[in-house]
């Protein structure tokens, strides 16, 4: 009994209450960083994300920021230049070239 507990039962429930801990911003950056070691894009625009792509939980403005605020701070991508987010202006984080450089 104690092996089962020890070998299984923990082990799946680190899992299933790992992934209810996560939040929004989080799972959504994990989408996003797939979207990214797929597609190998230098820039991500927010817009393009919103309109063309349309990756799960990523269908609005906010929550594309807030998983690319994530990834910001796990250095897969960089801030936006200063003045990017001004009317009409090109909404865009450049991507980490570090990211992809070893990827397949």
């Amino acid at each position: 009994a104690c092996g089962l507990v020890a070998d299984y039962f923990m082990p799946m429930a680190a899992r299933v209450y790992g992934d209810a801990a996560a939040t929004d911003d989080e799972r959504n950056a994990i989408t996003l960083a797939k979207w990214i070691m797929q597609s190998r894009p230098r820039e991500v625009h927010v817009r393009q994300l919103q309109r063309e792509t349309r990756l799960p939980g990523l269908s609005n403005a906010d929550a594309i920021h807030g998983a690319a605020n994530v990834l910001v701070e796990a250095d897969w991508l960089r801030n936006p230049a200063p003045g990017a987010f001004q009317a009409r202006s090109k909404r865009a984080y450049p991507v980490n070239p570090a990211v992809t450089a070893g990827a397949p």
